[in-house]
């Protein structure tokens, strides 16, 4: 839909938003795969991979409104929707998330020590607060009105 219909943003929106509509199929295809050949552990990995992907575009919005409300909207041209925040985030909505997430998965492993498990957390909680003035605003912002 984002090739065929008018949308905010220029070409590299499309191709982000593209790449993460490839990794939402691939994912979901593997999460199948798995399921079905009884590796279950293994589903479930791929599963959550598909669940971080697909939140993609929620964690796009909360990032956007957590970015606007901390910077004043720095580095976001509001009239055509780029900028380098704009191009940043458009990769950054499923990067981040799963690298995160790829590093929960590792910190399970027996060989993480305590030091990667406390670096682990050490990220995830600015990350946690940050996601919550996101939400904040973005209820405010965006959700609220609609209502």
């Amino acid at each position: 839909m984002i090739w065929t219909r008018h949308s905010l943003g220029n070409l590299v929106s499309q191709v982000t938003i593209s790449i993460d509509g490839i990794l939402i199929l691939l994912f979901a295809s593997m999460a199948l795969r798995t399921a079905m050949a009884g590796r279950f552990a293994e589903h479930r990995r791929w599963a959550l991979r598909l669940f971080m992907a697909a939140s993609a575009v929620w964690f796009f919005r909360v990032a956007l409104m957590g970015w606007a409300t901390l910077t004043g909207g720095w580095g976001i041209d509001w009239e055509s929707f780029t900028g380098p925040f704009v191009y940043a985030l458009g990769v950054g909505q499923y990067l981040l998330p799963l690298a995160m997430l790829q590093w929960y998965f590792h910190c399970q492993q027996r060989e993480a020590g305590q030091g990667t498990q406390l670096a682990f957390v050490s990220t995830l909680v600015p990350l946690t607060i940050f996601m919550a003035i996101g939400i904040f605003a973005a209820t405010l912002g965006m959700w609220l009105p609609q209502v």
